[in-house]
């Protein structure tokens, strides 16, 4: 499966790089978005990654309609820099995250099994999970690079506004909001928690299993970090502790506990 992975990722990672781009002005990026989907729906060979992901969704049924849904979130990253609220955050994620796992389970098979609908339900939570992350770390590198803030505007107005809570001395009042989000994160994670228990496939398991402890860690560290301040990231010693962990307990993770409770 490795290959329809490449072809999905790459394909998206050239879209997203459109969206982000400072070059370019926000009708260019939406030119190119379009383009780059008439290519990916025609499997134009002129553009051989869209050709590559067009061939990966004949082969295995899925790719073309969840990059898609991505290039949807990027049109919308060119031209909305800001959010009203944590609806329309949770919007844009199920768009620019969620179809990643939706692609990750369909490619399994996943999505013929009875656990289907709820591995998707957990996949989503975990993926949302991520991107929030994501944003999070990356606050204030978005905000200078792109001037895109991925958090709610009225919950910067409670840190005084946006240039208040973006102040380095302002720490107490960008702590509250942030741990607002951080709040919002753990109840996805907990949502996710059953993923590893309910895909048959035993590496997909244990990539989920890895992944939410990653997810946990990095929460835990943005609670303890300041990201507008100093950058909060994972290290070598976070991946060998929750890869050795997951690893370790996903055997017993392996059917819901409770498969009659939805």
């Amino acid at each position: 499966l490795r290959r329809a992975v490449l072809a999905f990722y790459r394909y998206v990672r050239a879209a997203d790089d459109i969206a982000d781009d400072g070059a370019l002005s926000s009708a260019e990026k939406l030119a190119r978005l379009d383009a780059l989907e008439r290519a990916l729906i025609a499997g134009d060979a002129t553009e051989p990654l869209a050709a590559a992901l067009h061939e990966a969704d004949a082969a295995f049924g899925t790719g073309i309609e969840e990059a898609r849904m991505l290039l949807d979130a990027f049109r919308q990253d060119a031209v909305k820099a800001r959010y009203a609220n944590w609806a329309e955050l949770r919007d844009y994620c199920r768009r620019s995250a969620d179809p990643v796992g939706r692609f990750l389970l369909r490619l399994h098979g996943e999505h013929h099994h009875p656990d289907g609908a709820r591995a998707q339900e957990a996949a989503n939570a975990l993926c949302t999970a991520l991107q929030i992350l994501n944003h999070l770390q990356d606050l204030e590198k978005d905000r200078a690079a792109l001037d895109r803030i991925y958090l709610p505007v009225p919950w910067l107005d409670l840190a005084g506004g946006e240039a208040a809570f973006f102040d380095p001395d302002n720490r107490q009042a960008r702590r509250a909001v942030i741990d607002a989000a951080l709040d919002r994160v753990d109840r996805l994670i907990d949502e996710a928690r059953f993923l590893p228990g309910l895909v048959r496939s035993r590496r997909l398991a244990a990539e989920s299993a890895v992944t939410l402890a990653l997810a946990a860690r990095l929460a835990a560290k943005l609670r303890r970090g300041d990201p507008v301040v100093t950058r909060v990231k994972l290290g070598k010693p976070d991946f060998l502790v929750a890869a050795t962990t997951a690893l370790a307990t996903l055997p017993m993770r392996r059917r819901d506990p409770a498969p009659a409770i939805t």
